[in-house]
């Protein structure tokens, strides 16, 4: 049967678990399994599921709200922690309230199954909907009359589910019209970033790039165009901007410190002012 959703949302919704999933689960081997199935009244059910890392605590109830939530980040601000700075759960968590979608994470023995449940719908509402935001996106587009045509754009970050996104909502609400995206492939995407950001008008990055085998600071990446002359904006979006993480970005040259947890429209607003 055709199932109507929101294909934009439910990608960032998977993407996300996918990603999780792969992660974080088993380092031998997360054996990582995605299925689709029917559910009651006509639902969809989407699910991820995973083997767990045996060296990590068992999920809790309590610990999967907070991240959903966003309640007490800065406690797994480390990477070496099972779910990171949760800041992808949170862009899930919007984008399932954005589309109506119901989502759960849990752990059964071994295994971690991430479920997204998508009602029978008939008429899915938009990627720019969530519970924040107005109904009529036309009024949230930011006026863009500051910038020059043609606004070339390039990001960085270790998560589809980000760089998804930024494609979106930079396009939407910033009018850009080249968004290049980087780190899909993991560290090898690097030096073609590090070559081609150059000739943006605006780089974005994310300051703590977990590929699989190597962890890099945007920060650095970000120094180092710096210093090899860009003229144009940089920016850090991150999951971690107090103020020292802030002075740091900075000092490095940075020119507009934005938190992962500021929807696209209002990250607009104050790359605008910058």
């Amino acid at each position: 049967d055709n199932v109507q959703l929101d294909s934009q949302l439910m990608d960032l919704i998977l993407d996300n678990a996918i990603a999780n999933a792969t992660k974080h689960g088993h380092p031998d081997g997360p054996n990582v399994r995605i299925t689709v199935k029917g559910g009651s009244n006509g639902s969809t059910v989407f699910e991820v599921s995973n083997l767990a890392n045996p060296n990590n605590e068992v999920l809790s109830t309590a610990f999967v709200a907070r991240m959903f939530s966003g309640e007490d980040r800065d406690q797994f601000r480390s990477s070496s922690n099972l779910l990171s700075s949760g800041i992808g759960l949170q862009h899930t968590q919007r984008a399932a309230l954005a589309s109506g979608t119901d989502i759960k994470l849990w752990q059964e023995g071994s295994l971690v199954i991430f479920q997204a449940v998508q009602p029978r719908c008939d008429a899915p509402p938009s990627v720019d909907q969530n519970d924040q935001e107005d109904e009529d996106a036309d009024a949230d587009v930011v006026d863009i009359s500051a910038f020059p045509d043609g606004l070339h754009m390039c990001c960085i970050d270790d998560s589809l589910l980000s760089l998804r996104t930024l494609e979106v909502g930079l396009t939407r609400h910033l009018g850009a019209a080249k968004v290049d995206t980087y780190g899909q492939n993991g560290v090898a995407d690097v030096s073609r970033f590090m070559e081609h950001a150059p000739r943006a008008n605006i780089i974005i990055f994310d300051n703590h790039l977990d590929f699989p085998g190597q962890h890099m600071l945007g920060v650095e990446l970000l120094r180092t165009i710096k210093q090899e002359g860009f003229q144009g904006l940089l920016v850090i979006r991150s999951g971690n901007t107090s103020d020292e993480d802030s002075l740091q970005y900075r000092e490095a040259g940075c020119h507009c410190v934005l938190g992962k947890e500021i929807p696209i429209k209002e990250a607009a607003v104050i790359i605008k002012k910058a």
